[in-house]
């Protein structure tokens, strides 16, 4: 507990297409956290570009929500929306949140979401609940 100063979370968040499974390990990043930690964050955001609106129709078929998808090598990973990353991490404070379009390593468009938030410090004898996050 409270022991780590920083967490990089570089393209975690989409491997991770659960959300029960993306709020369990941001509660867990919490946890390990010394007071004031920093967590960047770089991950995906819900693209309106052409080359993924089949990938999320499909998507919705298959998983009932928009944004998760199966890649041609079957990982299903999951793209966000701002307000989803900003819920997530609610117990952080965030200090500096960017989105921009870029090209991944495919060539392919894409929108993404950077961030550093800093580690909530509650008044003495005062927790975070870790259920209440989401």
């Amino acid at each position: 507990d409270s022991s780590t100063d920083l967490v990089i979370l570089s393209t975690i968040l989409c491997c991770v297409p659960c959300r029960q499974e993306q709020k369990e390990l941001v509660n867990e990043i919490h946890r390990i956290l010394k007071p004031k930690g920093i967590v960047y964050l770089s991950d995906f955001l819900i693209s309106d570009e052409p080359y993924y609106q089949s990938k999320y129709l499909q998507g919705l078929k298959d998983f009932e929500e928009m944004g998760i998808y199966t890649t041609a090598e079957g990982l299903t990973v999951r793209h966000h929306t701002t307000f989803w990353i900003t819920k997530l991490f609610r117990n952080f404070d965030i200090q500096w949140l960017e989105q921009f379009d870029l090209k991944t390593m495919n060539n392919h468009p894409a929108r993404v979401i950077c961030s550093i938030a800093q580690k909530k410090v509650l008044p003495n004898n005062k927790k975070f609940n870790p259920f209440f996050l989401c």
